[in-house]
């Protein structure tokens, strides 16, 4: 086995198994407030619906050893804005319709996860019904579709950091997932696994940046939710003690 062929299998396990480990890092640390069920089944809904819509999403897969051509980074870009903002508007949806979720930090973030998700799982389908895979090909498909994840929650803490005063570090943040998005794709279809890698280490960083800056919010977020279970629960106990 050559250096080559080395690099290759490097980055695509950073695209698998790092995306898959940021998400289990997040879910881990954060243990979120999960979504209600309507906020969640409208994200899942129209996750589906713009993968299988939107021809401009498809357009690109990434598949190294199959293209023979590199795209120009312009249409990169196109397909990164398209997609990255595509997801942080179906977040958005969920967010507005279900606004008792619209509060709290980590079911923001939760949402966003969600969406990512669902978003790179229909790709997935969309790549397997029009390729062959081996079974060990669909792990590794499906796993690096996480990555959608990892881009729409390090979108969604930025802007959450920028809403709480944070404006230049969550602009940064925000902005990001379009870059490294975008020069990603770019890398792969170059074949250069090296700028690749990079661009995969760069949105792990960042990615843990925003959430980790976010923490101090989420604690004390949980702490109020606490204190008004605490005093829900008090009021309800002295309404039946009183009817008593």
């Amino acid at each position: 086995m050559d250096a080559g062929h080395i690099l290759i299998i490097v980055t695509i396990a950073l695209y698998s198994l790092g995306s898959v480990g940021v998400l289990l890092w997040f879910w881990w640390r954060v243990r979120p407030k999960l979504p209600s069920a309507l906020a969640t089944g409208i994200v899942v809904v129209f996750a589906f619906f713009v993968v299988f819509s939107i021809e401009l999403i498809l357009a690109f897969a990434i598949a190294p050893t199959e293209r023979t051509t590199a795209i120009p980074i312009k249409q990169a870009f196109k397909i990164s804005i398209t997609e990255e903002t595509v997801k942080i508007l179906i977040v958005s949806l969920g967010l507005f319709i279900a606004r008792d979720d619209s509060h709290w930090t980590d079911t923001k973030l939760t949402l966003a996860l969600i969406a990512g998700l669902v978003f790179g799982v229909s790709e997935g389908i969309v790549y397997a019904a029009n390729r062959h895979y081996t079974p060990l090909n669909l792990v590794i498909l499906f796993t690096t579709r996480t990555y959608h994840a990892v881009l729409t929650v390090t979108l969604m803490a930025g802007l959450i950091l920028v809403l709480k005063g944070r404006k230049l570090t969550g602009t940064l943040i925000a902005v990001s997932p379009y870059l490294t998005h975008a020069f990603f794709d770019y890398f792969v279809s170059l074949r250069n696994y090296v700028g690749a890698s990079v661009m995969l280490i760069l949105t792990f960083a960042l990615f843990l940046a925003g959430v980790y800056l976010l923490l101090p919010v989420i604690e004390e977020e949980k702490r109020t939710r606490e204190k008004f279970r605490h005093e829900a629960t008090v009021n309800i106990e002295d309404h039946w003690l009183k009817k008593m």
